[in-house]
């Protein structure tokens, strides 16, 4: 069995490749392992030091948009034109 490193390595390099179909076959295999196996841990290119991304960095993505989902029910209720701003820069 590939330990959480190896798994990260392997799925970083083939994001870097071409996509192909043999690539993506890889990927999917990969992330079931680290999902079964590692239980979350998504990958993103996204870095920054702060305490959000260091509680986040073993949460499974399921977990995470769950949360954020229900941070921004509350954020709705509590200040709608910060709401409406943070969607509007998720929609682009």
């Amino acid at each position: 069995m590939p330990t959480k490193d190896e798994l990260e390595q392997a799925i970083y390099n083939l994001e870097a490749q071409e996509p192909t179909y043999e690539t993506c076959l890889k990927l999917v295999v990969y992330h079931q392992l680290m999902d079964r196996y590692y239980k979350g841990g998504f990958r993103t290119s996204y870095s920054r030091d702060s305490e959000f991304m260091d509680a986040i960095k073993n949460t499974d993505i399921d977990t995470l948009l769950a949360t954020v989902d229900e941070l921004m029910d509350c954020l709705a209720l509590i200040n709608p034109k910060l709401y409406n701003t943070v969607l509007a820069k998720l929609r682009g």
